[in-house]
């Protein structure tokens, strides 16, 4: 199916036109007629024009200047187009316990999930479809962590829904895509400066994946071999793990070991 509109490769664009996929968001998303959503871009008002009718308010930030007047066109009651990049938006404009609902490019998914996760107006509930790839990296376990999946998992309880096949879209994507459920975690373990520490210390961790834990936090934190050998039998991990070996709560212990050295 086509839809007529030529999309840019530059931002990522794929307007999924499959009534199945759409409703599926929809339903991920629990909308509830006092909600506040938050789209991120609406491309073609393919899945706004069905939030509509079952919710209080759509915010929906577009970056496209293109696709400006074919979106005011729809002229929804309760539809505010912002003309912005998501990445620049001030989202303590939204309410508090707002949803965010979007189907989003690949380039934009780590930023954005950093920026959703330092604000302070976090939303209640995130919906996001991407890439397969990344909803496993999002949603990864031991073996398969990544920085993107560490942070994701800090601050979000994340769930994988539905998969997308790419037929379902419009230019074709070469992969297949999923849906993402995010729910905020209520209460976080850390401090915000030990919170910056975690994430300056996985940074680390990851520097290079293949090589082991060990050398990576050698030449990270300028040590000698033996102090951080001694820091992961501290944990009783072997000294050939590597970064994508250790569970978030490994990482959170890593941390208070290395703040008492």
């Amino acid at each position: 199916m086509q839809t007529g509109r030529q999309a840019k490769k530059s931002l990522g664009q794929h307007w999924l036109f499959s009534q199945i996929s759409l409703d599926d968001i929809v339903d991920d998303a629990k909308l509830e007629k006092e909600d506040h959503i938050l789209e991120i871009g609406p491309g073609t008002g393919n899945l706004t024009v069905r939030m509509s009718p079952k919710v209080k308010q759509i915010t929906a930030v577009e970056i496209d200047d293109s696709l400006i007047n074919e979106l005011n066109a729809l002229k929804l009651p309760n539809f505010d187009l912002v003309h912005q990049d998501i990445l620049k938006y001030n989202l303590n404009d939204m309410e508090p316990g707002y949803k965010i609902v979007a189907n989003i490019p690949y380039y934009l998914t780590s930023k954005l999930i950093r920026v959703l996760s330092e604000t302070k107006n976090k939303p209640s509930l995130v919906v996001l479809l991407v890439q397969k790839e990344i909803a496993e990296r999002l949603s990864a376990d031991v073996g398969d962590y990544s920085i993107l999946g560490l942070t994701a998992q800090y601050f979000w309880e994340v769930e994988k829904m539905q998969l997308v096949p790419s037929d379902r879209f419009d230019p074709r994507p070469k992969v297949d895509s999923q849906i993402v459920r995010m729910t905020p975690k209520d209460s976080q373990k850390l401090s915000k400066e030990d919170e910056k520490e975690l994430f300056r210390l996985i940074r680390i961790g990851f520097a290079s994946k293949r090589k082991t834990l060990v050398n990576n936090l050698k030449n990270g934190y300028q040590l000698s071999r033996e102090d951080a050998e001694d820091y992961l039998g501290e944990l009783d991990l072997h000294l050939l793990i590597r970064p994508q070996e250790l569970s978030l709560s490994n990482w959170i212990d890593l941390l208070k070991i290395i703040n008492r050295k």
